[in-house]
């Protein structure tokens, strides 16, 4: 009789694990360029947004600069009908900006350091400039003239840190809402401040203000 034998494996070579097999040097070099490339993009993402929100900081900071000034102009009188009012620009007597009482005044105002209308510093706005300028135009079409039609065009601009300018403008009219003239010997309000700080990393602290008599008369 005739017996087939099958050879079997031992039993230690079936329970003999089989070696792990290692990351070779080009997986780890296309790994690490994936990575790479995450890191660089991530960072990126980060920067332009922190570049994103530095400007619109900017960008919101300078328009509430030039509002606040657009609004201390607007509220003053067309213009100073004294016998002193020849030039277009402050009268005689008028050294500081508090001395002010027409929209003209301002013309070519230029402050390289952000001060209130009492020439009081305002901080937090440092490396900030603001220029008006104040012109006659036509009421048809706003075009300049060299000659009074009744409305000047008031033009505000900042300039921030970086060299951005923001310009704003705006009209004022010389005729108005008459307002009746005060009893002499009264005493009465003539200017109204409100100072506004907002809070956070960057606090910003905006005066404004408005005269309530110091109306131009109806023409």
């Amino acid at each position: 009789m005739r017996t087939d034998r099958t050879h079997l494996p031992a039993a230690s070579d079936a329970a003999r694990p089989r070696a792990a097999r290692g990351f070779s040097l080009v997986e780890a070099m296309v790994s690490a360029g994936i990575v790479g490339v995450m890191l660089v993009a991530s960072v990126n993402l980060f920067g332009s947004a922190a570049k994103t929100r530095l400007t619109d900081n900017s960008r919101r900071t300078s328009l509430l600069l030039a509002h606040q000034l657009m609004s201390e102009v607007q509220q003053q009188q067309y213009k100073d009908d004294s016998l002193l009012a020849l030039l277009f620009g402050p009268e005689l007597g008028e050294n500081t900006r508090a001395d002010w009482d027409d929209v003209d005044d301002y013309n070519n105002y230029r402050e390289r350091t952000i001060v209130d209308r009492s020439g009081t510093p305002i901080p937090g706005y440092g490396g900030y400039e603001r220029r008006v300028r104040v012109e006659w135009v036509r009421p048809d079409d706003l075009s300049i003239t060299n000659t009074d039609t009744g409305l000047v065009r008031i033009e505000v601009r900042v300039q921030d840190p970086r060299g951005t300018f923001t310009t704003i403008y705006g009209l004022k009219s010389e005729q108005a809402v008459p307002v009746e003239a005060q009893p002499t010997g009264t005493t009465w309000v003539q200017w109204t401040g409100v100072e506004l700080e907002v809070g956070g990393k960057t606090p910003r602290r905006s005066t404004s203000g408005v005269n309530p008599v110091t109306q131009p008369p109806i023409k």
